[in-house]
């Protein structure tokens, strides 16, 4: 039985939420230490998402044809909102 291994096996797949959730606590430490070592308080931010629509009642379409609405988000909060869109099929495309 002979064994392979790939340098792929070496390096796992991240997807970019992980990556920018890992992203995010590493900036977070490096603002605690610097706290820290300036003595000095750490005040915390914290966004707040306001949806616009609390309901939403789609309208009968023809299969193929796209489907275009809106969803009012805004951020009440003092630290930055990142919202991610994670489909639950091919149909649905966000456009940016």
């Amino acid at each position: 039985m002979a064994r392979t291994d790939t340098l792929s096996a070496l390096y796992p797949r991240i997807d970019r939420g992980t990556a920018s959730r890992a992203r995010d606590v590493l900036d977070f430490c490096d603002r605690i230490r610097a706290g820290v070592k300036a003595h000095q308080a750490i005040g915390l931010a914290f966004p707040k998402a306001v949806f616009g629509l609390t309901q939403f009642k789609g309208e009968p379409i023809d299969e193929g044809k796209p489907y275009r609405f809106g969803v009012p988000i805004s951020n009440t909060g003092d630290g930055e909102l990142r919202l991610a869109l994670v489909p639950d099929c091919s149909c649905f495309t966000y456009d940016g």
